[in-house]
């Protein structure tokens, strides 16, 4: 009765406690307190939230993509049928939406759902965030930038023609910045 409760937040209108539902559902069903068959009888409510107008939600959404096609709930043909709503959010107008869906382009790359030359075809949107005036999206960019160049999304030498902004973030007056970025050197 209980997971009754939980299957009717997938397909819930209150939109960002679906999002934040079916970011639980591999958890859950690793968990063996609901079965990737119940939760799969929700995902055209998923699919929605895919191409949701509102990039937060949409955004979240691409990000559980990668975790329910391993949980077998949804296939990667059926993710990658929408990847040009993910391609919008890596061009997207807000530079914290682009800076987070560059994150998940090398999960979505292994899992199939968009492939290395969509993602090389927007690299020049990802290295411009890596001289962001924003100092939290380009530290934050800085961060991906070897998840991407394994994903041969971007290369070394691309990345290092910006090195100079990375080395004044190591810098920073701000302690924490700085300590952060630092982290990030290895």
């Amino acid at each position: 009765a209980h997971k009754e409760v939980f299957l009717g937040l997938l397909g819930s209108v209150e939109v960002r406690a679906e999002v934040n539902a079916w970011a639980d559902v591999p958890n859950l069903i690793e968990a063996g307190a609901i079965s990737k068959e119940e939760a799969a009888a929700h995902k055209e409510s998923f699919v929605e939230l895919l191409e949701s107008n509102d990039e937060d939600v949409k955004q979240f959404a691409w990000d559980d993509a990668p975790r329910l096609i391993e949980a077998g709930v949804i296939s990667k043909e059926e993710v990658a049928a929408r990847k040009e709503s993910f391609l919008k959010l890596l061009q997207s107008n807000n530079e914290e939406v682009k800076q987070w869906a560059w994150r998940y382009v090398p999960r979505l790359i292994r899992t199939g759902a968009i492939s290395k030359e969509e993602a090389v075809a927007h690299k020049e949107v990802f290295l411009e965030l890596l001289e962001s005036n924003d100092e939290d999206v380009k530290q934050f960019a800085w961060r991906y930038v070897p998840f991407l160049i394994e994903a041969g999304v971007i290369s070394k030498e691309e990345a290092a023609a910006h090195k100079e902004v990375f080395l004044k973030l190591l810098q920073s007056n701000d302690e924490k910045r700085k300590l952060v970025t630092w982290r990030d050197v290895p």
